[in-house]
């Protein structure tokens, strides 16, 4: 097999040159399971195939889940925040990304829209700090992390503050003022939905363009807003998941590969924690790191299970085959073969002779074409 294998093609193309030059029985399990255990071949392994998505939950009123994320323009870095139901976005400057300057920003748009019962992150500094932790602890917000490397784990709100990037980004360029750029983007509709600022403050708000008085008094529907954006995820999901597969789950004390950076090979691990969220697994590397990934970043390890019949030689299957070859019983075949009687064609002549009938012109039976005996009523014959 190794020979077979030397320069580490696919398993159908292993199989095809086995039967090339030999055969065995199980030869095509054998190559099956010898390229699947390739150590080499596990570390240069292309990557997963995407998931089928999985709907977050749709919150049941505005501000109550949000996401946030680090947005650097013109070499400043701002604090993006989103509303999951409303999409709405509160952008604030940062002097720095330390956790107390984070705080502080973070203390200002909840002093104004309230604050959320969830915030998703992406787990990376200042979010992971311990300073951050009793932050959230002290305010009664639940912190959720997505896996690193992987904007997918929490696709609509990457989606959306991709949106915004690019619009401030744009609006930089030709040097418009951006708080008009973000007032823009709060007063769009959707195609079935209202703007996010009427969503999250239920009212429309007053812009550059001309609107009626009428237009801005308040007026709000929540389930409205929440079927509208579940029709949303009926669509995303069925274009999303067409060519997508269904992953197995794997278990604790589990041995893997899993991607340490995106663009380098595979590395072997073992799971030491799933979850807490979906799709989520914890993994001690070999190196004695501890890496947080999806399960689209980790394959698993088939490498440590051995076969022993991968070391045998053509010699040795030769010799087992013709063992079990000798083992047949042919006693009922030799027997009949005896007791078979000698026969010459005198016999078989005798035996397969067929006896000729003949007939009297005195019969009263008529012969017909077909061979059909006919015989007349005895009123009809000649006396």
């Amino acid at each position: 097999m190794k020979l077979l294998h030397v320069s580490h093609k696919g398993i159908v193309s292993s199989k095809i040159k086995a039967r090339e030059y030999f055969y065995w029985p199980n030869l095509n399990r054998d190559a099956e399971e010898y390229v699947s255990k390739c150590k080499i071949c596990q570390k240069y392994q292309r990557e997963n195939q995407k998931e089928i998505l999985i709907n977050p939950e749709i919150p049941g009123r505005p501000w109550q889940k949000v996401a946030c994320d680090f947005f650097c323009l013109k070499g400043k870095e701002h604090q993006l925040m989103i509303d999951y139901l409303s999409k709405y976005v509160e952008l604030k400057p940062l002097n720095s990304t330390t956790a107390q300057c984070v705080i502080t920003v973070m203390k200002s748009i909840y002093a104004t829209h309230g604050i959320p019962e969830e915030l998703v992150s992406d787990g990376g500094p200042p979010y992971n700090s311990n300073l951050m932790m009793n932050f959230f602890r002290e305010w009664g917000i639940k912190h959720y992390v997505t896996p690193p490397h992987f904007p997918r784990a929490n696709g609509q709100i990457e989606r959306a503050l991709q949106t915004v990037k690019n619009s401030l980004t744009k609006a930089a360029g030709e040097g418009k003022d951006l708080y008009v750029v973000l007032l823009d983007y709060r007063i769009q509709p959707a195609k079935d939905m209202p703007s996010p600022a009427e969503l999250l403050m239920g009212r429309k708000l007053r812009t550059f363009l001309p609107s009626h008085p009428g237009q801005l008094k308040p007026t709000f529907d929540v389930e409205r807003a929440r079927e509208a954006l579940r029709k949303r995820q009926i669509i995303q999901n069925k274009y999303a998941s067409k060519h997508a597969t269904v992953l197995s789950v794997l278990h604790q004390n589990a041995k893997v590969w899993f991607k340490h950076k995106m663009k380098e090979p595979w590395k072997q691990g073992t799971i030491i924690q799933v979850g807490p969220q979906p799709r989520s697994y914890t993994i001690k590397g070999e190196d004695e790191g501890v890496f947080r990934r999806n399960r689209f970043h980790i394959r698993q390890d088939n490498t440590e299970n051995d076969n022993p019949r991968w070391s045998r030689t053509v010699e040795d299957l030769y010799n087992r085959d013709a063992t079990e070859i000798s083992r047949i019983p042919n006693d009922s075949a030799d027997s009949q073969i005896n007791a078979s009687p000698k026969t010459n064609r005198s016999n078989i002549n005798q035996q397969f002779q067929v006896p000729i009938e003949t007939f009297n012109e005195q019969s009263n039976t008529v012969v017909r074409k077909s061979s059909r005996n006919i015989v007349k009523p005895v009123r009809y014959r000649d006396n």
